[in-house]
């Protein structure tokens, strides 16, 4: 009896350890994914409740599929269902945060998705040079803003908009000091601006602050019958992470700084298209290690790719590129036999006898 009730003891134990390393493996193989969280949607498109997750390097033709923009490539992931072809959405705004720790930025969205990572960075240009490259009635607005090597970037095709906007950190940190603009209402808690890593992030939460508001001041800005494209990039996140550690004050205090950010960029954009855009938050994990061996790869591959362009090699084609030879072949064949048929009919043809237009015309002469 005692040995029976000991038996299923430890089969409860058993199964009790199963579930455990089961949920324990699946917790572990979700913090591998980044993030794709679309918070504002117009109410006519229809992002699917799914678990498969997306590739980021889709990112781009997924943005373009739902603005309606022509495509070189399809999508494998099958997230957003097909919505009507007369309406789509006017903007679509995309702030790409790296070193984003998962499930960390907790903000009310519609649908948020994991994000395969095969590309450690938002690439914007990409699809910016592809809205450009289309012919428009009137140039389509757009605005790509980032940080890089102390330099403000603001690309947009109304560079005079933005001219009073500060161009490096140098001044960023004068405005911080000074406690004006976006510092004089933030609460920056346990981060020091004196800091590099604290100072990008806070000047580009501060620098996306300031585009909303001459957004706001140039409704023109965004008077076009064509699709606008605004990207927001925050990368100071990762720094802040890297130096301080996920578990630090001052991480959470720039996730808190970072959640007003994005509910004041979602409501403002939200009114200034009366709701007709898509704004999504594509969220890259913290880099560890193995993440940056990852990336070291990925950038040689990269590189052993663009230097493949140069040894003259042919196209690569679709699966679809047999299917439609043989069609447009067995075409042509078809209609050379049958105008050769028809040739050869005419010009062996008895005018007299197979022709009723001249029998009318021979009967005619002999009435005559």
């Amino acid at each position: 009896m005692i040995t029976s009730i000991n038996m299923a003891a430890m089969d409860r134990i058993g199964w009790i350890f199963l579930f455990s390393a089961i949920y324990a493996s699946a917790a572990i193989a979700t913090e591998d994914f980044g993030e794709f969280t679309v918070l504002h949607s117009p109410n006519y498109m229809n992002f699917l409740h799914t678990s498969d997750p997306i590739d980021a390097s889709e990112i781009s033709s997924l943005v373009a599929a739902y603005l309606g923009l022509p495509m070189n490539t399809d999508i494998k992931w099958k997230g957003l269902a097909e919505g009507s072809p007369f309406k789509r959405p006017k903007a679509a705004v995309i702030l790409s945060i790296s070193g984003l720790p998962h499930g960390k930025l907790k903000i009310p969205h519609k649908n948020k998705y994991p994000m395969l990572e095969s590309v450690f960075s938002f690439d914007s240009d990409v699809l910016i040079n592809h809205i450009q490259s289309l012919d428009w009635r009137k140039d389509p607005a757009f605005v790509d803003f980032s940080i890089d090597m102390s330099v403000v970037g603001v690309k947009t095709q109304r560079p005079d908009l933005f001219s009073d906007l500060p161009s490096t950190l140098g001044r960023i940190y004068e405005d911080g000091i000074a406690h004006v603009k976006w510092f004089k209402t933030a609460e920056l808690g346990s981060l020091n601006i004196t800091n590099d890593s604290d100072l990008q992030f806070a000047a580009e939460l501060s620098v996306i602050s300031e585009i909303m508001n001459v957004l706001k001041l140039n409704p023109k800005f965004m008077e076009s019958h064509s699709p606008d494209m605004y990207v927001f990039k925050v990368d100071g996140l990762g720094a802040l992470v890297d130096s301080y550690g996920r578990r630090s004050a001052q991480v959470k205090d720039a996730l808190h700084l970072l959640k007003a950010a994005v509910e004041q960029v979602t409501r403002e954009f939200r009114d200034l298209y009366r709701d007709n855009c898509v704004i999504q938050v594509v969220g890259f994990l913290p880099m560890t290690e193995e993440r940056q061996a990852r990336k070291g790869r990925s950038l040689l591959s990269e590189e052993n790719q663009s230097n493949k362009t140069h040894l003259n090699l042919a196209p690569e084609f679709s699966s679809m590129y047999p299917v439609i030879f043989n069609i447009v072949l067995w075409t042509m064949i078809a209609l050379a036999l049958a105008i050769f048929a028809i040739a050869w009919g005419i010009w062996n043809m008895d005018p007299g006898r197979d022709s009723l237009i001249y029998r009318m015309s021979s009967q005619r002469k002999k009435n005559d």
